[in-house]
């Protein structure tokens, strides 16, 4: 699922006299469980095959993981606005499902909200 978000930003200029301009943000976020003691090849599987295919959409602007307890990984894309959200997390999800699965004891969890 995807979150979308707006986040101020102030201009370059020195000093800020003008208000902060709006920018919108969209992320799509995932958390699965992996197997014990594969939590960090699974993320080093997407990151090398996942990706590299996600940096190529338009709008993409970064991808982040995260480790928790029991082997939880969550992995988040970010992403300049929803249709390029959406095309990183079914690309993420494609990746999971054809080189991660097998090393994850459930499949992912897709989050959405608005903040």
């Amino acid at each position: 699922m995807l979150v979308h978000s707006t986040i101020s930003t102030w201009p370059v200029r020195e000093p800020p006299l003008s208000p902060c301009e709006e920018q919108t943000i969209c992320a799509a976020i995932r958390q699965a469980k992996a197997k014990p003691g594969s939590a960090e090849a699974c993320t080093r599987r997407i990151q090398e095959e996942g990706v590299p295919m996600i940096r190529r959409i338009r709008g993409f602007q970064a991808y982040h993981v995260v480790y928790g307890a029991e082997a939880m990984v969550t992995t988040g894309s970010v992403c300049e606005d929803h249709p390029a959200a959406e095309a990183c997390h079914r690309r993420i999800i494609d990746c999971i499902r054809h080189h991660v699965g097998p090393m994850l004891a459930r499949q992912p969890v897709a989050f959405a909200g608005t903040g």
